[in-house]
């Protein structure tokens, strides 16, 4: 049976539903331009990270995350809370 799972964590307040299954296989980007230097955005990116990281990890799914702001990084730690804190925005 799929798990779905509400983020609210996002700068503009938009809800984002993804269904969930174990064994499926997913990749979340985060931006880490300049931009992302205005307001609490880089704490709400680290949240949501996070947060979809645990739930995806609880449901036996499959997770990368990746940051971007002139290039693509992979985080390559698991479990990657560590890269999610050092997570600055560049640019």
């Amino acid at each position: 049976e799929p798990q779905e799972i509400h983020v609210l964590r996002n700068c503009t307040g938009n809800i984002f539903r993804m269904r969930l299954r174990a064994g499926q296989r997913m990749a979340v980007m985060g931006d880490v331009s300049g931009s992302m230097n205005r307001g609490n955005q880089m704490q709400v990116l680290k949240a949501s990270f996070r947060e979809i990281y645990e739930r995806a990890a609880q449901a036996g799914c499959v997770i990368e995350l990746f940051k971007w702001s002139a290039w693509v990084q992979h985080c390559s730690k698991s479990p990657p809370f560590t890269w999610i804190d050092s997570l600055e925005p560049h640019g």
